[in-house]
């Protein structure tokens, strides 16, 4: 009697563990050459092991849809200075004296804020100022800055009482200061605003390294004044006048010149932004 061959027997056991077909017997006895199956038998293996395939046959991967590129962000456009007479007219207009019987000047931030030297307020809880437009505001006392060890930051921070709208004021400065740049200030007299410009001489001093030296020649009515850079940007606060040292060529010579506070130095900058 016929028998299917040994690869005929392999194949058989392979579709019997797919569960193609349930057994192998009728296979054996029938699936050699020359040898007959059933037409319905055949049909069925067929079909089982068309729907092995499909199962074990795994789709066509789908192409992804294509993402939309993003779009290129414009780049900010860099910096540009102003023109030295926008920014004396920008600071005039943000200056104000302050009146507290002597000579004193401060300078308008944002929200109706000013600041000025601690020297010059004397811890008073209010002060009246006048503005270049000859306006009078009444202002509270916001916060000192605290010393710092044995010394001075000598900054103070006032509110004006209802601000008006429009009040004009100068932005704190976010490009970081050096040695020989233009800076120009604003001395708020009872009558008259003064300008007076220099050039930031030392970042930084060895006894008070939250202040720099310029050869701004101050008076003492600019104390609490702003010292502005060429953005129209407030980098300081004037607070002594004081002798510097001012590079002329390869000669350095001693000028008259002011100490101001920097507003850019941590212990100061970490102050200013509880309140501005």
């Amino acid at each position: 009697m016929s028998q299917a061959d040994p690869k005929t027997k392999e194949a058989l056991q392979v579709l019997q563990s797919a569960g193609v077909i349930q057994t192998p017997e009728y296979w054996l006895q029938n699936a050699y050459e020359g040898g007959t199956v059933r037409g319905d038998y055949a049909a069925l293996l067929i079909q089982n092991m068309a729907k092995k395939l499909a199962t074990d046959t795994p789709a066509p991967a789908q192409p992804k849809p294509e993402q939309p590129k993003p779009e290129p962000q414009p780049e900010q456009p860099a910096k540009q200075p102003l023109p030295w007479n926008e920014i004396e007219k920008l600071t005039k207009a943000a200056s104000v004296h302050i009146d507290v019987g002597f000579g004193g000047t401060g300078v308008l931030l944002a929200g109706g804020l000013i600041l000025t030297a601690q020297h010059v307020s004397k811890g008073r809880t209010s002060i009246r100022v006048k503005t270049s437009s000859r306006t009078w505001l009444d202002a509270k006392l916001v916060a000192e800055r605290p010393p710092i060890g044995k010394d001075s930051a000598d900054l103070a921070l006032y509110r004006v009482d209802s601000p008006p709208k429009g009040l004009p004021y100068l932005p704190l400065s976010t490009v970081p200061i050096s040695s020989g740049q233009k800076l120009l200030t604003v001395e708020a007299e009872y009558t008259e605003w003064i300008t007076r410009t220099g050039e930031l001489c030392q970042v930084s001093t060895a006894k008070e390294p939250w202040e720099f030296d310029c050869s701004i020649p101050a008076q003492s009515g600019n104390s609490g004044g702003a010292a502005v850079n060429e953005y129209g940007e407030v980098v300081g606060i004037l607070v002594n006048i004081a002798s510097v040292g001012v590079q002329k060529g390869s000669v350095r010579q001693t000028a008259p010149g002011a100490e101001a506070v920097n507003l850019q130095h941590p212990v100061v900058s970490d102050w200013l932004k509880q309140y501005v």
